[in-house]
C-alpha cells in the first residue's frame, strides 16, 4: 500500500493489526470523602502484529502461501511466530497515593499521614521478530515522599521591654527567633530496569548465541529544608544522593544471586553521586535605625558541593571490583558571597530639610 508517487520499496509490504486499551481510575472515589483518600491508577495494554508479505525465510514465496503449504498445525504456528513482528506493551501505575487533609484534620503535625505520598509503577515491552527470539524490557518504580510545611512562629523576647521602646533601640526590640523549620521535604526513588535480548539463530549450524542483558538498579534520596531562623535570616539546604544497587551478571536464577541483590538493597546500594547546596541570607537592620533607615542591605552566602564516584575496576587478578585508586573519585565545591544594597535617596533628602 502507498501513494501514487511512492516507489515500490517505499510502500508498506506487511499487514499490521493492533489494538490499544488504556484507562485511568481514581479509586479514592470508592471511599467516603471524609477519608480524604486519593489513589489514582493508570493501566495500559497494547499488542501489535505485523505479518510480512513474503516469507522472510524464503523471500520468493508469499507468506500466506508458505503457511498454507504446511499441513502440520504446530509447524505452521511456529513459522508464523518466527516470521511475525510482534510487540506487546503493558503498564500499570499508582501515582501519588496520599491522604488529603479534611476539614476536621486539625492543626498540621509533623507526624501526620497526610504529609506522606507513595507512587508505584511497572511497565513491560516485549518484542519478537525474524531476528529476535525475544526482546524483553521491564521497568519497576517505587517512590515515597514526605512534605511538611508550617508557618513560622517567632519569639520576640524584647518586644514589650520598656528599656527598648526607643526608636534607637528598635533592632533590639525587634529581635526574634524561630526554632522550627518552615518546611522539610524528603523523597526516595527506587528504579530498576531489566532488559534481556536473545538473538535468533538463522544459520545452518544450530548455534544458539547467549542472551545479552541490560540492567540498572538505582536508588536516590533527596532532602530539602527551609528555615526562617529569624525574620531577617533565611536558611535553605538541599541534598541529593544517588546509589547503585549492584547485581550479579545474567539472570537472577539462583538463591545466591538473589541474596546478593537483597543484601545490597538493604545496604542502600553503592553511592555513585552526591550533591548538596544551600544558602544563608541576612537582612542587615540598617532600615530600623533613624539615621540609616534609607539603606537596605542584604548579605547572602551560597555554597555547593558535589562528589562523583570513579569508575569501577580491579588492578589485580582475583581482587574484588572497586573504584580504581589510580583514578579515584571527583570532588567539586564552590561558594558565592553576595552583597545587595538599595538606597532610598528620597528618604535621605527629606531628612536633610
Amino acid at each position: 500500500f502507498g501513494s501514487l508517487e511512492s516507489k515500490l520499496n517505499d510502500r508498506q509490504r506487511e499487514n499490521i493489526t493492533s489494538y490499544d486499551i488504556s484507562t485511568s481510575l481514581e479509586f479514592g472515589k470508592f471511599f467516603s470523602q471524609k477519608t480524604g483518600l486519593s489513589k489514582p491508577k493508570y493501566f495500559g495494554y497494547s499488542e501489535t502484529y505485523s505479518n510480512p508479505q513474503f516469507n522472510p525465510l524464503d523471500p520468493d514465496v508469499p507468506f500466506q502461501q508458505a503457511l498454507n503449504s504446511i499441513d502440520d498445525d504446530s509447524r505452521r504456528k511456529e513459522l508464523k511466530r518466527i516470521a511475525q513482528d510482534y510487540t506487546k506493551r503493558q503498564s500499570i501505575n499508582l501515582t501519588n497515593i496520599r491522604k488529603n487533609r479534611t476539614g476536621d484534620a486539625g492543626k498540621p503535625k509533623i507526624w501526620d499521614i497526610e504529609n506522606f505520598n507513595l507512587s508505584l509503577g511497572y511497565s513491560q515491552v516485549y518484542r519478537r521478530n525474524i531476528n529476535l527470539e525475544y526482546d524483553n524490557q521491564k521497568d519497576y518504580l517505587a517512590a515515597i515522599g514526605y512534605n511538611f510545611i508550617t508557618q513560622p512562629k517567632y519569639i520576640e523576647p524584647f518586644k514589650k521591654a520598656k528599656p527598648f521602646q526607643s526608636k534607637w533601640t528598635r533592632p533590639i526590640k525587634d529581635f526574634n527567633l524561630n526554632f522550627v523549620p518552615s518546611s522539610f521535604t524528603f523523597r526516595t526513588d527506587i528504579n530498576r530496569h531489566y532488559g534481556e535480548v536473545q538473538v535468533r539463530d538463522l544459520s545452518e549450524f544450530a548455534f544458539t548465541q547467549p542472551a545479552t542483558f541490560n540492567k540498572t538498579f538505582t536508588t536516590s534520596r533527596q532532602y530539602s529544608i527551609a528555615w526562617d531562623l529569624m525574620k531577617s535570616v533565611k536558611i535553605d539546604f538541599t541534598a541529593t544522593n544517588l546509589a547503585n544497587i549492584d547485581e550479579p551478571f545474567g539472570r537472577l536464577d539462583t538463591p545466591e544471586k538473589k541474596d546478593s541483590v537483597r543484601t545490597n538493597f538493604w545496604k542502600l546500594g553503592r553511592n555513585i553521586n552526591y550533591r548538596q547546596s544551600g544558602s544563608v541570607g541576612y537582612n542587615v537592620p540598617f532600615n530600623k535605625l533613624p539615621l540609616t533607615d534609607w539603606i537596605n542591605l542584604n548579605l547572602r552566602y551560597l555554597f555547593d558541593y558535589s562528589w562523583l564516584s570513579g569508575p569501577l575496576g580491579s588492578s589485580l587478578a582475583g581482587q574484588p571490583i572497586g573504584v580504581d585508586p589510580s583514578i579515584g573519585s571527583t570532588i567539586q565545591n564552590s561558594n558565592t558571597k553576595q552583597l545587595n544594597s538599595t538606597f532610598n535617596l528620597t528618604t535621605l533628602y527629606r531628612k536633610s530639610k
